[in-house]
């Protein structure tokens, strides 16, 4: 990942880096990278976190597995209906959710864990209630790239995860702004009823790394910050064979494009996109037709983008 300089000078970008890889890393090592003092990297990252640059410690967990469905929705709606973005953003299975220019108003990534009929079942429950009661489904088969991380074909399909290593999972993805330890974790769960010590703790986080569930620690950073203030949700239609060679050998591998998912629909990939301004996004648009397979693109800007 490459970072637009702005405001920020070049040790900033580096420990950004440094922390999407592998939040984890000792200031101590950060700082002997850098050749700078363990007090600059500290003092750095703690205005990082003040100014909102860090918007959360996270794992990097593959999501063709972990969720039963990630879907994304479109949703017809006007200001005087702002409950209703309200509410679906308060949905738990609500990643995030941005408002759009075009027939639809707002568009929602849905990550289901356990039962999709339910979640379904909420959203209808809340679009009676609107006044246009219009919304559409872009269904995704597979995840090529989310967050910047690209994943391929796994070697062994993980093994079931029990109660404790679900909440484990659901933890270290929602850290906050400060990296939890096993202890803070450990207090936690004993707070919400279940016994488990530190130690167990740490075993079962090393056994979700040994088993490639967790393949990553990192963080979510607001892009905008850093010269990305444009972003895009990008349909890309393909020759039908192609499509998954296409994903994994060309767009994926561009820098600009953060998530990216195979759909049900004609245009059959689904890009998330984020630029410096409107030419870097025109640059890049003509970029994706050097390659002949891809035969089509629809975009969608986003006016606002709303955090969950």
């Amino acid at each position: 990942m490459k970072f637009v300089n702005t405001k920020f000078d070049v040790n900033d970008i580096e420990i950004l880096q440094s922390l999407t890889q592998d939040h984890r890393k000792p200031y101590t090592e950060i700082a002997s990278d850098l050749s700078i003092s363990r007090n600059t990297v500290n003092t750095k990252i703690r205005k990082l976190l003040e100014n909102n640059i860090i918007d959360n410690y996270t794992i990097l967990v593959d999501p063709n597995w972990f969720f039963q469905k990630i879907i994304f929705l479109e949703i017809k709606t006007n200001p005087h209906e702002p409950w209703l973005a309200e509410q679906l953003q308060n949905l738990p299975q609500c990643e995030w959710i941005d408002g759009i220019i075009g027939e639809y108003s707002l568009i929602i990534k849905c990550a289901i864990k356990d039962d999709f009929t339910a979640t379904l079942n909420q959203i209808d429950s809340l679009m009676a209630k609107s006044a246009s009661k219009k919304y559409q489904i872009i269904d995704t088969i597979q995840c090529y790239k989310e967050n910047g991380h690209r994943f391929g074909k796994r070697s062994k399909v993980p093994q079931q995860l029990n109660q404790k290593d679900q909440l484990l999972i659901k933890i270290l993805r929602n850290q906050g702004k400060k990296p939890l330890t096993t202890n803070q974790i450990s207090q936690y769960l004993k707070k919400k009823g279940i016994q488990i010590s530190q130690p167990a703790v740490f075993k079962r986080i090393k056994k979700l790394e040994e088993n490639n569930i967790v393949e990553g620690f990192t963080i979510s950073i607001n892009y905008k910050e850093f010269g990305y203030k444009t972003k895009f949700y990008v349909r890309i239609k393909v020759d039908p064979a192609s499509y998954k060679s296409v994903a994994l050998e060309f767009l994926s591998k561009q820098p600009q494009i953060y998530d990216l998912y195979r759909t049900g629909e004609n245009y059959g990939l689904l890009a998330i996109i984020r630029t410096a301004d409107i030419d870097s996004f025109n640059t890049l648009i003509q970029n994706l037709y050097t390659d002949s397979r891809i035969l089509d693109t629809y975009t969608t800007l986003v006016l606002e983008e709303r955090k969950k």
